[in-house]
């Protein structure tokens, strides 16, 4: 039996959802100090995040039905956004409980604080930075299931739409190099009906190899990924045949792995107050508690 790309997120997203989840509940749940009080306090922000998230989801749009059907990828994003928000209203929380603390204790602007923390114990709360950008980049991974795509032949001044942008072709050409063969297109991109930018996807043939290779034209923002292909030309008409995807949240995985990597630095620097400190109290204790031996005892 041959499985493809469908199983593997029928099984796969589950079980990153429930991991997800963990590390916001992990965080909220300390080990032999858990009680129903606590958890009632600390798992109130959270409840709050994930149920206000998934009303606004509803509201902008993001629902488990399209145009009447079912759709597992809509309702998967919309756990995915919910549970993110959650874990990270959790995660932030704990962050800003203790600055709280030690903001009152040492009278440092919040900031300080938050710095101070983190490195009084750099194993934890790096370990909460880690967390946040997992977080970062599950949002970065859910904005897959709104991904779209279009595909059309492209003559001279032909126009192409997707998402908020049009494509206009204003020429196409070959090239010739020692190195390779090319055939590329001029693409205006309008948004809005404004001229933003200009794209050129590329189609190389390498001479030595003879082996095609596709340069793909790329625009990112914050939002969203615009990639667009040069797939060849139509023999028929020796017009380009131009692809276009826009895929959202691209860059959000980017910048979570970026965090995951800072926290990792921070829970592998020293802390500032040793580890084995709470280790000589004890000894310190026991031995102001041996009597104190005087002359004539």
């Amino acid at each position: 039996m041959t499985v493809g790309a469908p199983w593997y997120n029928q099984v796969a997203v589950p079980i990153g959802l429930f991991l997800l989840f963990l590390t916001g509940v992990g965080p909220l749940l300390p080990w032999r100090a858990t009680s129903f009080k606590s958890i009632r306090r600390n798992f109130v922000l959270p409840v709050i995040a994930l149920w206000t998230t998934v009303i606004v989801c509803l509201a902008v749009g993001v629902t488990p039905w399209q145009d009447g059907t079912f759709s597992s990828g809509h309702f998967y994003a919309l756990v995915a956004f919910a549970v993110a928000a959650g874990v990270l209203t959790a995660v932030v929380s704990e962050f800003l409980r203790g600055a709280v603390v030690i903001s009152r204790q040492t009278r440092r602007n919040l900031v300080a604080s938050l710095w101070l923390l983190t490195r009084r114990n750099t194993r934890r709360y790096g370990g909460y930075l880690v967390h946040i950008g997992v977080v970062v980049v599950v949002v970065g991974l859910t904005g897959s299931a709104f991904n779209r795509s279009a595909e059309k032949e492209m003559g001279l001044h032909d126009k192409l739409n997707i998402g908020p942008y049009t494509l206009e072709c204003t020429g196409f050409t070959q090239d010739s190099n020692p190195n390779f063969n090319s055939e590329y297109a001029l693409l205006k991109v309008y948004e809005g009906g404004k001229r933003e930018f200009q794209m050129t996807p590329e189609k190389r043939v390498y001479l030595a190899s003879d082996q095609p290779q596709t340069m793909v034209a790329i625009h990112s923002i914050p939002t969203w990924d615009l990639y667009v292909v040069y797939e060849g030309t139509n023999p028929d008409t020796g017009q380009p045949i131009i692809k276009a995807f826009l895929n959202p949240l691209v860059g959000w995985i980017w910048f979570g792995l970026v965090i995951i990597v800072l926290g990792t630095f921070v829970a592998l620097a020293p802390s500032l107050s040793p580890a084995t400190a709470a280790l000589r109290v004890p000894a310190a204790r026991a031995v102001s508690a041996e009597p104190v031996l005087r002359g004539g005892d």
